[in-house]
């Protein structure tokens, strides 16, 4: 099976060909979600890129000034990474890290200018402190835009206002990335594509707060996602419905079964090939799993009350992707697509939705969603860093 998605585009999806964005046509949903606004909460575009208010980028697609991750802190400080086109050259890009620390009332943009790299893309950022953090992308290889790219780790302990950066070695790019404390971390990447079509990829780890990666595993296929609960226990989610836990800090990975495999007298899963693009969980039980089909349309939550052992059904959309989810505990959580309309919300743990609408010029999709608490949410994508406001 092919992979169709380029490195360069696997984790922020900012081409055009796989954004939906200026229609408003009604997404498909499964019977437990409510498309009644009345009274809801909505999303609104809290931070906007300048450049796209203005100027040549008028009227234009703004899924390509791209919002790929967050990392919440607190309720007053959140950090965003992304990469947007340059007002000289829209087709050369240049990737930066936004910061807020008043709740969002007003953001401040650091663009990544470190001597020796040109950094383009932004794929993954987290932070354990308002200082000290982590942000992972890459940069061409050549001067062409759609040179192969070299993956690069970066680190700051002033808040992103300086960094470090060095190269991941072995051809590969960051996708994801997560950091239980100072020095204890994990990065999912995507490898070149090999003789037998397949990807395979490594998980790399640091023991050292990123001075060192070394790879724990390699895996068949692309990492999109990973999470830890603590500095033993997390869970990735990749290609083919896949998820893996370790109880051992990543020494070892058991694959558990999603219900989302391809395999005979499946014939949905196989024709669909689900791929895992978010979890979460709250404690080292209770979690939950989004999943967007890579042939068509098609998206799928499932979630887990024992470590995932077991994962059951919880959603189910035929013309949306389900890209992120978010849990404040077991019963409030939303989760996003690629429609770009709605961000959908449960209070009762799955057993019904809400659509709560997202207020945007353009239908662009929403990478990633977080946040302290049900009153302090935010959820980033195509165009804009948006904040849950209830009405």
């Amino acid at each position: 099976m092919k992979f169709k998605t380029s490195a360069r585009l696997f984790c922020t999806l900012a081409s055009a060909a796989l954004i939906l964005s200026g229609c408003k046509n009604s997404p498909s949903r499964n019977a437990n979600i409510s498309n009644n606004a009345q009274k809801q909460p909505t999303w609104i575009a809290q931070y906007r890129p300048p450049a796209s208010l203005s100027g040549k980028f008028v009227g234009a697609n703004l899924a390509f000034f791209s919002f790929n991750a967050i990392s919440v802190v607190s309720s007053n400080i959140v950090f965003v990474a992304g990469d947007f086109p340059t007002t000289a050259d829209p087709v050369k890009r240049y990737a930066s890290i936004h910061r807020t620390m008043d709740g969002g009332k007003t953001w401040v943009e650091f663009p990544l200018r470190v001597s020796g790299f040109e950094i383009d893309r932004a794929n993954a950022v987290h932070f354990v402190s308002p200082t000290l953090g982590w942000l992972f992308g890459s940069y061409p290889s050549g001067p062409e835009p759609d040179s192969s790219p070299i993956g690069v780790a970066l680190k700051t302990t002033d808040g992103g206002s300086s960094w470090t950066a060095s190269k991941i070695g072995g051809s590969l790019v960051p996708t994801c990335a997560y950091f239980t404390d100072a020095e204890h971390g994990w990065m999912g990447t995507i490898g070149p594509v090999a003789e037998d079509e397949t990807r395979p990829s490594d998980l790399l780890a640091t023991t050292d707060g990123g001075a060192t990666w070394r790879s724990q595993r390699r895996f068949p296929y692309p990492i999109n996602e990973v999470f830890f609960i603590d500095k033993q226990t997390g869970w990735l989610g990749a290609y083919k419905g896949a998820v893996y836990r370790t109880m051992d800090g990543g020494a070892t990975w058991l694959e558990q079964t999603t219900g989302l495999e391809p395999r005979p007298g499946n014939s949905e899963n196989i024709s669909k090939l689900f791929s895992i693009y978010g979890i979460h969980f709250i404690d080292p039980l209770n979690g939950w799993a989004a999943a967007r089909a890579e042939e068509e349309e098609g998206g799928r939550l499932i979630a887990t009350t024992d470590g995932g052992n077991s994962w059951k059904p919880l959603m189910t959309t035929d013309q949306e992707k389900l890209r992120s989810v978010f849990f404040v505990n077991r019963n409030e959580g939303w989760v996003t697509s690629n429609s770009g309309r709605y961000i959908y919300h449960t209070s009762d743990a799955g057993k019904t939705w809400t659509a709560e609408q997202i207020v945007f010029e353009q239908n662009s999709p929403i990478y990633r969603i977080a946040g302290s608490d049900a009153a302090h949410m935010w959820a980033v994508g195509g165009g804009a860093i948006f904040a849950r406001i209830n009405q």
